[in-house]
């Protein structure tokens, strides 16, 4: 039989819930378990409610389709890890200087 979960308390009563000296426990057992775990989300520090302008700058991820011309291909190359420490160190792009890195010397070693 399916449990009858109780509506959750108004923002109001769930801010006055947080401010409160009830533990996560002590909620739990007079409410519910998601009335407990939204008055959790409000007194974390570290979350807060987005202001209008921040959903405004919100885009959903947009999904890259398949490639017309393909021209990179994936592989699995095992390095050195000092080697890949010290190419993630440059930073974000690593991965694309080592592409730049690894065509100077093939090309070069060619054309020499």
């Amino acid at each position: 039989m399916p449990k009858n979960n109780p509506p959750l308390p108004s923002k109001s009563e769930l801010r006055a819930l947080a401010a409160g000296p009830l533990s996560f426990d002590a909620i739990k057992a007079q409410y519910d378990d998601e009335t407990a775990i939204q008055v959790g989300i409000l007194r974390d520090p570290d979350t807060h409610e987005l202001t209008a302008e921040e959903a405004a700058w919100l885009q959903p991820a947009r999904r890259r389709g398949k490639q017309k011309a393909p021209v990179k291909v994936r592989v699995s190359v095992r390095l050195d890890a000092d080697l890949v420490a010290q190419l993630r160190a440059t930073g974000a792009g690593w991965q694309t200087r080592l592409n730049g890195l690894l065509r100077q010397a093939v090309f070069d070693k060619k054309a020499g």
